[in-house]
């Protein structure tokens, strides 16, 4: 608020300067301003955001009086107290309905042991019914079994066994000479592609000392040490001289 009572046209100059009325425009807050009396105009009345006609009437807009405060906190209360209970209300509504949709613990219980005979019951029954049937199925092999001489079916099953055994051991004794002529014939080209059959004929593997295989002479440099392969044994060699031809 920019204020001053009343006073000449020079004592009241101050308020029309370029300072002033550019702070006025530049203030980031709302502004009031109270110069003069209420015929008194200057050029901060038209800078500023509200124009009052006397610094009193000033503090009177900025400042309400007790009472509009004592009124307006006593509605806001009112209108929270209204608030809260209206969602105290709701609330106990919310509670009402959840209260209704949970159903008695003992009501619960009894209609679980109910489902839980019936359950049995039904067990019991499939049980019966599964007994009696596989006793009426014993009694019918029971008369198959005395219909039939039990001697002559063991021997007609020793036959059978028998069979199958001759047959089983043919079948085995050619998958295992298949077996081994394939067996023989992998070993064979195993053999051929050994590098071992070519180190017998007086060739050999030299290897630098992390253990690479050498086959290029660049790979080492003269002083370096090499380990050698051969048919039988290895040789542990310095590298004289280096020759890439």
């Amino acid at each position: 608020m920019v204020a001053r009572g009343g006073g000449s046209l020079e004592d009241l100059w101050a308020f029309n300067e370029e300072v002033v009325a550019r702070a006025l425009c530049g203030c980031p807050v709302p502004t009031v301003s109270a110069v003069g009396h209420e015929i008194d105009v200057t050029i901060a009345d038209y800078c500023a955001d509200v124009r009052a006609p006397t610094p009193t009437a000033a503090a009177e807009l900025i400042a309400r009086v007790k009472d509009e405060l004592s009124a307006d906190l006593a509605q806001r209360k009112a209108r929270l107290g209204r608030a809260i209970r209206g969602q105290l209300e709701r609330k106990r509504g919310q509670l009402d309905k959840l209260r209704g949709r949970v159903a008695d613990p003992r009501r619960l219980i009894g209609d679980r042991k109910l489902r839980l005979d019936r359950a049995r019951q039904r067990l019991e029954d499939v049980l019966h019914d599964q007994l009696a049937a596989r006793q009426q199925m014993l009694r019918a092999l029971r008369e198959r079994l005395q219909s039939q001489h039990p001697r002559e079916r063991l021997h007609r099953l020793e036959r059978e066994v028998a069979r199958l055994e001759q047959k089983l051991k043919a079948l085995a004794g050619r998958a295992l000479l298949a077996r081994r002529h394939r067996y023989e014939g992998l070993t064979a080209r195993l053999d051929a592609l050994s590098p071992l059959k070519v180190l017998a004929r007086g060739y050999a593997v030299a290897f630098d000392q992390r253990g690479h295989a050498l086959l290029q002479a660049s790979q080492v440099q003269p002083g370096e040490r090499v380990r050698v392969r051969l048919h039988e044994g290895e040789l542990s060699a310095q590298v004289v001289e280096e020759k890439n031809e």
